[in-house]
């Protein structure tokens, strides 16, 4: 299944849940949002003054040429998706004087994942060893990370009963693990010594792009309460 039809069926989830909180009296509320993990859309129910479960879903994808790892320049893309569950917690409780301040955490479904293409015109160190551009020909490489990624942040929620629309942010951090490298060449099926120098450059390569274990989150859009 595509990531467009996991979006919606994610989405069409988050809105099933909200029947049944309707059905029972609770607040709902629904809306878009947009920021580093990208476009999406959330959901939520707010069961006291102090407390809401939201589920989130959103994704983007972008590119970016010629960008060194491990010394060595790749074009590199990233394809982001995830999906998740949040609980929030509004120490000063929902109201206008108190205002909607929450801390949040929770969990997401992760899908994030980097794909690097090099094509070497020069000699390249891959592993500690030095290679022609002839003797590699091409290096790809697939980054990926933690399945289940947790996530801790604060922000400013909706408020239902309040006001129809409402303002909402979000800045955290989403713990995605260690990257995990893959990396190959079309030479390397048939050159041994190139085959374990790649081996010895995922480890390199991974060590490079240990900073994205954590993924700093900064999402606004707004609500709507029903």
């Amino acid at each position: 299944m595509g990531k467009g039809y996991a979006r919606l069926t994610v989405f069409l989830f988050l809105l099933g849940t909200l029947l049944p909180a309707q059905a029972w009296g609770l607040d709902v509320f629904i809306g878009p949002r947009i920021g580093t993990l990208g476009a999406g859309a959330e959901a939520g129910i707010e069961f006291t003054d102090f407390i809401k479960l939201r589920g989130v879903v959103q994704g983007f994808k972008w590119t970016i040429d010629d960008k060194k790892v491990s010394g060595i320049e790749y074009d590199f893309g990233m394809n982001s998706f995830t999906a998740g569950a949040l609980l929030d917690i509004h120490p000063l409780g929902i109201s206008p004087v108190g205002g909607s301040f929450r801390v949040s955490a929770g969990a997401f479904y992760n899908a994030n994942n980097f794909s690097l293409e090099a094509k070497p015109t020069e000699t390249v160190t891959i592993g500690g060893t030095d290679y022609t551009a002839s003797d590699v020909d091409r290096l790809d490489a697939d980054v990926d990370f933690n399945d289940i990624a947790p996530y801790v942040g604060i922000g400013w929620g909706t408020s239902p009963g309040l006001l129809p629309f409402s303002f909402t942010a979000d800045m955290g951090v989403l713990y995605q693990g260690s990257p995990r490298v893959d990396l190959s060449s079309p030479r390397a099926r048939d050159n041994a010594a190139l085959a374990a120098s790649i081996e010895s450059e995922e480890d390199d390569m991974e060590d490079d792009l240990s900073s994205w274990k954590w993924y700093p989150v900064v999402m606004v859009g707004f609500a709507i309460s029903f």
